[in-house]
């Protein structure tokens, strides 16, 4: 905030009429707290989204919801890696067959996530936001990003279903958890 990097995005919502609130606290590596404070002030002041501005810490306090659904979604390309996580966690030897030591590593982070009280569901998300959501999601995506599998802007849609209420469309399951 104090070098004014918000200034253009504060100054371009305001000649919207878009009222918004700013939640300047995110720390690095953020916190639980951090999570739960920003959480408030969104319900506090009714908002309606929530922009990630920056990187690193901002984008990580922004990213814990997903983390479960993005590990799920990438399949069995990353159950080797998530296996060697699993050992290191505690939760699998090296006898535990690759894909279940992975479920078992994802189940870990949703159950921590219940522990920490961070929502699956983000009612707030509009259907009708969803493809401009994605495309941002898609445009800031790097293919440099040492990440398993690649999404484009279609891809990255189902997430943002996911998200929304019980009554989204075709992830009523997956939005259960």
């Amino acid at each position: 905030m104090k070098l004014g990097l918000t200034r253009r995005l504060e100054k371009a919502l305001k000649e919207a009429g878009i009222p918004y609130t700013i939640y300047d606290k995110t720390v690095a590596n953020p916190t639980t707290v951090n999570v739960r404070e920003a959480l408030e002030l969104y319900h506090k002041e009714g908002c309606d989204a929530i922009i990630g501005f920056g990187g690193g810490s901002s984008m990580d306090c922004a990213n814990a919801i997903l983390l479960p659904l993005v590990l799920r979604e990438y399949g069995s390309c990353i159950d080797k890696k998530l296996h060697r996580l699993a050992i290191a966690a505690g939760l699998a030897d090296k006898n535990t067959p690759d894909h279940e030591a992975a479920e078992l590593f994802i189940r870990a982070i949703e159950e921590m996530k219940e522990r920490f009280g961070i929502v699956n569901i983000v009612k707030e998300i509009q259907e009708t936001d969803i493809p401009k959501l994605a495309h941002y999601a898609d445009k800031e995506a790097n293919p440099l990003y040492p990440v398993p599998k690649l999404m484009d802007a279609s891809e990255l849609e189902k997430f943002y279903y996911m998200l929304m209420s019980l009554t989204s469309k075709e992830n009523t399951s997956e939005a259960e958890k």
